[in-house]
């Protein structure tokens, strides 16, 4: 579209090779593995993608200290407001696997209740998933602009995305019994 960045103009960087895929392959101006995290208030420019929640690995980095005890897809998302992204080459907002649910954890955030982690209770059949909420959000002159592979429950609430070559771009998805609508205002 009109003012968007080409893709053999974006940021990247050939950097650690077993962070390839931050450095170069999905570079993002805010680049996440713990959806917990709270993005506020950010104004991305002139990357590959502008905020990328990357759970690829269910159960924690590889090398990472918390491998094995926690569960990335399933983790609650922290709040994502008032935030603006343009000009960007791929996505805006994009999350590859993503599935919330109200997940138990201790003091450290490792998960305390393993069953916390699914969709459903396997012993009552209770749906346990979380909503996750982008509000008051801005997103113009990019590729996908909102994106994801895999996700769930997730509510826009007053958002806007304009000029972008695609507006919403979504693979899978699901709706919990507590989810609230896609888009609202």
């Amino acid at each position: 579209p009109l003012g968007a960045m080409t893709r053999g103009s974006r940021c990247m960087l050939y950097g650690i090779t077993h962070q390839n895929d931050a450095d170069n392959h999905e570079q993002s101006g805010i680049y996440i593995n713990g959806a917990s995290n709270h993005i506020i208030g950010n104004h991305v420019v002139g990357m590959e993608n502008a905020l990328f929640i990357n759970s690829v690995f269910a159960w924690g980095n590889p090398d990472g200290a918390a491998l094995n005890r926690v569960c990335k897809l399933a983790m609650p998302v922290g709040v994502t407001s008032g935030n603006v992204f343009h000009n960007n080459a791929g996505f805006g907002w994009y999350a590859n696997s993503l599935y919330s649910t109200n997940v138990l954890t201790d003091e450290d955030g490792y998960v305390a209740d393993w069953s916390t982690c699914n969709l459903y209770n396997m012993q009552t059949g209770a749906d346990q998933s979380q909503n996750i909420v982008v509000q008051n959000h801005v997103e113009y002159f990019e590729d996908f602009s909102f994106g994801v592979y895999e996700c769930g429950d997730v509510t826009f609430r007053n958002v806007i995305s304009a000029f972008n070559a695609k507006g919403f771009y979504w693979k899978s998805y699901r709706r919990g019994l507590g989810s609230e609508a896609f888009c609202v205002n």
